[in-house]
């Protein structure tokens, strides 16, 4: 999905990944593209550099993220980017997850404004809410 955003006329974009075989595709493909010089590639867990990127005050205009479906990590992912204010104000981030996973309308300071279903997977778009 970054490299689409890229192709769109993104002007950066994050990819981060714990799997080396992943890093390893995003490279390829990204150069193969030609948009490796937009973009940054992390091997590490997600949480951990959420960390890192608020303590360099990076922000982000949308986050798209695709965790493991079995491992359930939306919710936990979610109150993390809302905690650490890494999400601009206008924002959006973009959870693609399984159908069986239900996500409430509201996770902390976010709020589901779309909801879209495609088979077996669904993307929920949240943005910050009146808080």
């Amino acid at each position: 999905m970054g490299i689409e955003f890229l192709s769109r006329g993104a002007k950066q974009c994050y990819f981060v990944d714990s799997s080396q075989v992943s890093i390893n595709t995003i490279k390829e493909n990204l150069i193969k593209t030609k948009l490796n010089e937009q973009a940054t590639v992390i091997k590490n867990n997600v949480l951990n550099v959420i960390n890192k990127l608020q303590l360099n005050n990076v922000e982000f205009d949308y986050i798209f993220m695709d965790p493991p479906y079995k491992k359930r990590l939306e919710v936990d992912t979610l109150e993390k980017i809302y905690e650490s204010n890494i999400l601009r104000e206008n924002g959006t981030i973009i959870v693609e997850h399984d159908t069986k996973t239900e996500l409430d309308e509201k996770i902390l300071g976010l709020e589901l404004v779309d909801y879209r279903k495609y088979g077996r997977t669904s993307i929920s778009f949240y943005r910050i809410g009146d808080v």
